[in-house]
């Protein structure tokens, strides 16, 4: 499926609860995208938890790989591996192996990275742990919700700022995925709200585009909001991951 077919005539949402965001994104795709954004997420998943557990050292291409499929990090790839510490950069990512570790601990090791701005790391780490564990944490990446500054995807549904902190955003993102199951609509789990968030953040992403050029044809310049939301969530480079 191509990125473009996603979500073509979904609206950006200004304000409301779960149940506006929802129908405005999630409840605008097709049985097929569904299916389409469910297998990609698990196969990203499998990548990611495959490449951390395969083989005891971790080398240069396993890191460059994993953190090219985590969109906040992929730039900084190579940078991060020749100036972070060779053992600083295997604790972090070996830290993800352990189920008893506490993600804040994982987050902690990852911010000892160098070679790209404190807040690439958290992203870095925030969405590891998910995919590693998508069944029990959610996307905590600073554009799915930013406490500190009140920012992201779901800032119109969480408004109370405060200081980051992994495990208080988990409780926040884990209510948002009750109340979409509760309301018994087709995509829910956190790969639902994951999806929800992207779509979401590509909606206004667009909006501000089309904004600030005020159309006049420069708007074919850019991805639509579904093209956009894939490469938010890392999906376009899984055909050329290692499997």
């Amino acid at each position: 499926m191509r990125g473009e077919k996603l979500l073509q005539n979904a609206s950006r949402h200004d304000s409301g609860g779960v149940e506006e965001v929802y129908d405005s994104t999630l409840g605008q795709l097709s049985e097929g995208d569904v299916s389409f954004l469910r297998t990609s997420l698990t196969k990203k998943s499998q990548i990611i938890t495959s490449s951390i557990t395969g083989k005891e050292q971790l080398e240069t291409p396993d890191y460059i790989t994993l953190m090219k499929l985590c969109f906040p990090a992929k730039r900084y790839a190579s940078a991060i591996v020749s100036q972070t510490d060779a053992r600083v950069l295997e604790e972090a990512f070996k830290s993800l192996r352990n189920s008893r570790t506490e993600p804040e601990d994982v987050v902690t090791r990852f911010r000892r990275l160098q070679g790209c701005p404190a807040d690439v790391s958290w992203d870095l780490a925030a969405e590891l742990i998910h995919f590693v564990n998508p069944d029990r944490y959610g996307l905590a990446t600073r554009w799915v919700w930013n406490p500190e500054r009140g920012t992201g995807a779901l800032a119109p549904l969480l408004t109370v700022t405060h200081e980051r902190s992994f495990t208080r955003i988990q409780l926040a993102l884990a209510e948002l995925n009750s109340a979409i199951g509760n309301m018994n609509r087709g995509f829910t789990g956190f790969y639902g709200l994951t999806v929800m968030c992207a779509l979401t953040y590509a909606g206004n992403i667009i909006g501000a585009k089309d904004s600030a050029i005020n159309s006049g044809g420069m708007e074919a310049l850019f991805p639509d909001s579904g093209t956009l939301a894939l490469m938010i969530l890392g999906l376009g480079r899984l055909s050329y991951a290692h499997t």
